[in-house]
């Protein structure tokens, strides 16, 4: 995911699925990144940067999180599970809407102790590099009631690694999923 603060050059975050752990959200994640059936996160923005917490994006209709589209048939789904604990900087979960439902909205945690998200969103990867942009949204910071960042942050492109670079990432991410749980 290469992620553009205005006025600035993209940075790439890479980010580790959890696909056996929540295979209906990686798939609709992926589906996402893809920009499978011409709606994804290409050109969406990030919505909320709460300082401390999380950064949220995904919200591909409106970019004010108010609501999500998921790739997948009637445009959200209820979360398989809540397995993984919000204990680690860089989870990514899915957010949903007030039925409980799933769609595109993602948060990336930015601090190592986030239990107030478990049982309420379902974390289904991790980043693995790019951990600074993160940082960096956060330092950005947020306004208003609903924390804005300051300055646009845009998805300016996504989609998933080649082979060469995926064996690399997958141990790792293997690794973390043992340390997540």
């Amino acid at each position: 995911m290469d992620v553009q603060v205005e006025g600035e050059e993209p940075q790439r975050i890479v980010i580790g699925l959890f696909g056996d752990v929540a295979p209906t959200t990686v798939q609709n994640f992926v589906g996402l990144i893809t920009d499978k059936e011409g709606a994804g996160y290409r050109g969406s923005s990030f919505y909320r940067v709460v300082s401390g917490l999380t950064v949220q994006g995904g919200d591909i209709p409106s970019s004010k999180g108010k609501q999500g589209r998921a790739i997948l048939p009637g445009g959200s789904y209820m979360p398989e599970n809540f397995d993984l604990r919000h204990s680690v900087a860089g989870l990514i979960s899915m957010c949903h809407a007030r039925d409980g439902k799933a769609d595109s909205r993602f948060l990336i945690q930015t601090k190592a102790d986030s239990g107030y998200l478990d049982g309420r969103y379902i974390a289904f990867g991790r980043v693995l590099e790019g951990m600074s942009v993160i940082y960096h949204m956060e330092e950005i910071g947020g306004v208003g009631p609903q924390n804005r960042p300051k300055q646009p942050v845009t998805i300016v492109d996504c989609g998933l690694l080649d082979q060469q670079q995926a064996p690399k990432l997958q141990s790792s991410a293997e690794t973390l999923v043992r340390n997540v749980w």
